[in-house]
């Protein structure tokens, strides 16, 4: 039955990719340490390193959340396959790629701007993105209060060739870890919006809480 919604999830409209979300290594730019299940905890080890998900979308409304494992220079946020990384440029510095910095509380599409507050590690950011509409839209939240429209006037194509991938950019030594959806998010995605990854099942969550319980009795 898992492996059935799985397929089911791989075939949702508006996304590209398998139903298992995680890091397309051929992406990669830089240097990256990968840890945790799935390879989703991530750590720059150059410079300035870049990558995307292996997975896109191209209409609907989506989010992930990335916890700071650190409080640094980072850029999270969307990026079409066309968004060039380099040892100096990532997710946010070219056309159609988005991003916050909580670091230089900025926002970045091709030029910065002022946005958000200064992150701390161990927030959450929540990074959602609506391209039902003509134009779309990408939003940020912190630890669940939301940040406001960071741009508006997102290119919706409705095809796979302007597709927007999950993508993330650090300085060295700085460590995100991400969730597509493969755990229960910290806090709740925006009304409407799908995660990347399909939810855990009913019945793992229920044995995860059992056995939690356990552990919290003794």
């Amino acid at each position: 039955a898992q492996l059935s919604d799985r397929r089911a999830w791989a075939r949702i409209p508006g996304r590209l990719g398998p139903a298992v979300v995680t890091i397309d290594a051929e992406s990669a730019v830089g240097s990256l340490r990968r840890a945790g299940p799935l390879g989703l905890e991530l750590e720059a080890r150059a410079n300035f390193s870049s990558c995307r998900a292996n997975v896109a979308v191209f209409s609907g409304a989506w989010y992930y959340e990335a916890t700071l494992l650190t409080a640094g220079i980072s850029q999270v946020g969307w990026a079409t396959r066309r968004c060039p990384f380099t040892l100096e440029e990532g997710v946010g510095d070219a056309p159609d790629s988005y991003a916050v910095d909580g670091k230089r509380v900025r926002r970045w599409s091709v030029r910065p701007a002022p946005y958000g507050a200064p992150w701390a590690q161990g927030d959450v950011y929540g990074c959602a993105i609506d391209l039902r509409g003509e134009r779309g839209r990408v939003s940020f939240y912190r630890n669940g209060a939301a940040l406001g429209t960071a741009y508006d006037d997102v290119r919706v194509a409705r095809a796979a060739h302007l597709a927007y991938f999950p993508a993330l950019s650090m300085s060295q030594a700085e460590r995100v870890a991400l969730n597509f959806g493969a755990w229960p998010f910290r806090y709740a995605p925006p009304e409407g919006h799908l995660p990347l990854h399909p939810p855990p099942a009913a019945r793992d969550l229920a044995a995860a809480r059992y056995l939690c319980g356990c552990l919290a009795r003794l």
